[in-house]
């Protein structure tokens, strides 16, 4: 779940949602059906992120801790980094106009994945949402290259903050499409990749953003060897075809403002990791320590074509 903060206003934002564009239409668009990221060597890369000291963590929680998470499976096996060499300088804060935050992942020269209940979806006169705002490597009310005001967002379909089914879960990400070049600050951009259930079970992934439960979400937070347990596939009409995504299913630990956070690898031989889910919905069993419900990542063939079709539409 995105949180909230103040309300402020801003840049309204043009609201481009594809399951509005014919499937016949959108076929005829260009594809890159490879969709990878970029490493610029010039900037400095890390294999797994920089932890922050010890007084900047958060005391390690038990069973009796008085902090209630909803879906972190003790050993909580987060860590606050403050890491901003590449690939940790992709992943950022989101926030709107209306307060509400989450996190976010650069995948192209303007681009940033996060989730679709992160935007707040609320039209005005012309159709439009409210501002919003993507800040890379946020830490502690700022980020080493400043706020990045988002111009456009593209998604499947809207999904607002409440509990999601999972056929929203299967479709929840969007893309916002920033008035200027991001790429070039934070030394390139992810890639994505349609996730293979024969991935399911391997510790192969990691997952990042910024979890209010530790530092009131005003710090990244890591978690490497993740696992994703299940791929459920689901159908979405749009406009005379159908498209498919799935609900990644995982006991990762995860907690509100995480929310459009990336879970990603760099795979054997790459520079870069490919996104090939986002954070989406929390577990519905809030119990300490738990594993009687899972955390469910957004991801499938509709993420992987969401983020090529639109970098590479709309560069």
């Amino acid at each position: 779940m995105p949180t909230q903060e103040n309300v402020q206003a801003g840049i309204p934002v043009e609201v481009i949602l594809l399951d509005k564009i014919k499937c016949t239409s959108l076929a005829s668009q260009k594809f890159l059906h490879d969709c990878p990221g970029e490493y610029q060597s010039t900037f400095a890369s890390t294999t797994k992120p920089e932890s922050a000291p010890a007084d900047q963590q958060v005391p390690e929680m038990t069973e009796d801790s008085e902090r209630k998470p909803s879906a972190v499976f003790l050993p909580d096996d987060r860590y606050i980094y403050t890491d901003t060499n590449y690939p940790w300088s992709l992943v950022g804060r989101v926030r709107t106009a209306t307060g509400a935050v989450g996190s976010g992942a650069v995948v192209g020269p303007r681009h940033v994945l996060t989730a679709s209940h992160v935007v707040d979806w609320t039209r005005d006169a012309n159709g439009s949402v409210g501002a919003a705002w993507f800040t890379p490597a946020y830490y502690d009310g700022r980020g080493p290259w400043g706020e990045f005001t988002v111009r456009q967002v593209y998604s499947w379909r809207e999904n607002s903050p409440a509990r999601l089914s999972d056929s929203q879960t299967a479709f929840d990400y969007a893309i916002l499409v920033l008035h200027d070049t991001i790429s070039d600050k934070v030394g390139g951009f992810a890639g994505a990749r349609v996730y293979d259930a024969q991935w399911n079970g391997q510790a192969l992934w990691q997952t990042l953003g910024y979890p209010v439960d530790l530092n009131n979400g005003e710090r990244p937070a890591f978690q490497g060897g993740c696992i994703i347990s299940t791929k459920e596939d689901h159908m979405f009409d749009v406009g005379g075809g159908r498209i498919n995504g799935a609900v990644l299913g995982h006991f990762n630990d995860i907690f509100g403002g995480q929310s459009g956070g990336p879970v990603w690898r760099t795979f054997e031989g790459e520079k870069f990791p490919r996104v090939v889910g986002v954070q989406s919905t929390e577990s519905s069993t809030p119990q300490l320590g738990s594993t009687t419900g899972d955390n469910e990542y957004g991801g499938g063939q509709a993420l992987f074509d969401l983020v090529d079709w639109v970098k590479t539409n709309v560069p």
